[in-house]
């Protein structure tokens, strides 16, 4: 749907912007000042078309789509949105009219550094393709200070010097302060029992502040504006040393705030060492926390409960580098709502989808255990028990499909055996039969006692109770048994 203004409006926006950001008129304006008042101008077109939308949206209460990805190759945006938003010849007749060309603005623009190869132009196309579908639909990534790299050849040899596109895209981004988050990294968790539920408590972690940046993307004839939610990384307890500063010691007096600094600066910093791979997993749980932060906020804002999260919300992850958001909403629903494992589970797998975009092993992340466990502690404790809860699914189906083929075979043996053979099967089942009951009753016991004696959520008391789970699988299979011979002993009777 085309927005409807015209050529004395545009013109009047342009001359404003130039006026309030730059203090020129549009006789004395360069080519730069012309350019970002254009975006400028732009962008206050598509943020009234977007509240329109918004406004929309919540009268009508639909699903809104989350799409979470590293990187967006979204290209040059002023083309594209003035084509989408129906004003490009006005613009064109406008800008001449003042002297410029609309095609020597264009190539002012920088590309943003904010995507690479297939990954990121998939993620474009599906935000745009969004909004022109009139879908609710917000994608997530970081704000990269720079892209992955520009590539020269001097002397035959290629060069790599940074991509650095923000000071002439940074006009498109909306900085919302007001909407902040706080992301955890390292430290040590302790688990406190208080007022009937588990608090979590973290101890010398690192807090570092999510920052967003807001890019809207038009529709192509549509009504729909979708946002780009790109997040920056800042230190949040402004750790700059002036004491270390006057002695000169520069460096170290920035220290920490270039630490925090460091996870929004490089698209796909190189992982062929330690400290890369390290950076790639502290990007990756960045983005998903803060994400994931924001989603709930702004859900709970509207409705106030977790109970529909399903039905008003889908994320999707697109490939494995967002993967960690399925364990940091466990961990919100855990430890921020309190809720149970099994209806924090519950919500997670029915709100959240997976797109993978490979087969191969080596495209695959693989993280060292020990530097996952280290960097995110809380988020390693939930993996871990996703991955126990998973396998122990696996047993039990597994364990259920043994034990009724085992019970065919023993049944067709009990069939071939008679006389003495049966009773002395029988007295051998009876005989496990009551030692089994008796090693259930030691470790019920056991069970009461560490019940009494230990915070609910402890390890050991889980690992007790599967072990007397599995000990009453085990009795009925020997019930399961001696009735079976039983019946053969009744059956032999009667012949």
């Amino acid at each position: 749907m085309n927005t409807v203004l015209d050529q004395a409006q545009i013109k009047q926006n342009l001359t404003e912007k130039l006026a309030r950001y730059f203090g020129v008129t549009p006789d004395e304006a360069n080519q730069e000042q012309v350019y970002k008042a254009t975006i400028l101008s732009v962008k206050d077109i598509l943020a009234q078309k977007r509240a329109d939308y918004k406004e929309q949206l919540k009268k009508q209460r639909k699903k809104t789509v989350y799409y979470l990805c590293m990187e967006f190759l979204i290209g040059r945006s002023l083309k594209n949105n003035l084509g989408n938003l129906g004003l490009t010849e006005i613009y064109r007749d406008v800008l001449s009219e003042l002297g410029f060309s609309l095609e020597s603005v264009y190539e002012r623009e920088p590309d943003p550094g904010l995507g690479n190869g297939g990954l990121g132009r998939l993620a474009a196309c599906f935000v745009d393709s969004l909004a022109s579908l009139d879908y609710p639909a917000t994608g997530f990534s970081l704000c990269y200070e720079y892209g992955l790299f520009k590539q020269m050849i001097v002397d035959g040899m290629q060069v790599e010097l940074p991509d650095v596109w923000l000071p002439g895209g940074e006009v498109w981004l909306v900085p919302r302060t007001d909407r902040t988050f706080r992301v955890r990294f390292g430290g040590h968790i302790r688990e406190e029992w208080k007022d009937g539920r588990m608090e979590v408590i973290y101890d010398d972690a690192e807090v570092i502040e999510a920052v967003p940046y807001d890019m809207m993307i038009s529709g192509a004839d549509s009504q729909g504006v979708s946002r780009l939610r790109l997040w920056k990384s800042r230190d949040i307890k402004n750790n700059f040393d002036m004491g270390l500063f006057t002695q000169g010691q520069y460096a170290r007096a920035m220290e920490e705030s270039t630490h925090a600094d460091t996870i929004s600066k490089v698209l796909y910093p190189s992982d062929n060492h330690h400290e890369g791979k390290l950076l790639r997993l502290t990007q990756q749980y960045f983005l998903c926390s803060a994400s994931c932060q924001s989603i709930i906020r702004d859900h709970m804002a509207v409705y106030g409960t977790l109970d529909n999260l399903p039905d008003k919300v889908a994320i999707h992850i697109n490939d494995t580098h967002p993967a960690l958001v399925i364990p940091e909403l466990m961990r919100i629903f855990l430890d921020e709502y309190h809720l149970s494992w099994e209806k924090a589970w519950d919500l997670v797998t029915r709100t959240v989808s997976y797109t993978n975009h490979t087969v191969m092993p080596e495209a695959l992340e693989c993280w060292n255990e020990d530097m996952f466990r280290s960097l995110l502690p809380r988020i390693y404790q939930i993996v871990k028990e996703i991955d126990n809860r998973w396998k122990e699914k696996l047993y039990k189906e597994a364990h259920a499909g043994a034990g009724r083929r085992h019970m065919e075979n023993f049944k067709k043996n009990v069939g071939e055996k008679g006389g003495n053979e049966l009773t002395r099967e029988r007295n051998k089942l009876m005989t496990a039969y009551e030692a089994k009951k008796q090693e259930i009753k030691n470790y019920e016991t056991n069970l009461t006692f560490f019940n009494s004696k230990s915070k609910k959520g402890n390890s050991l008391l889980g690992d007790l109770e599967k072990k007397v789970e599995r000990l009453k699988e085990d009795l009925v299979m020997l019930a399961e048994k001696i009735a079976a011979v039983d019946e053969q002993i009744k059956a032999d009777s009667k012949n």
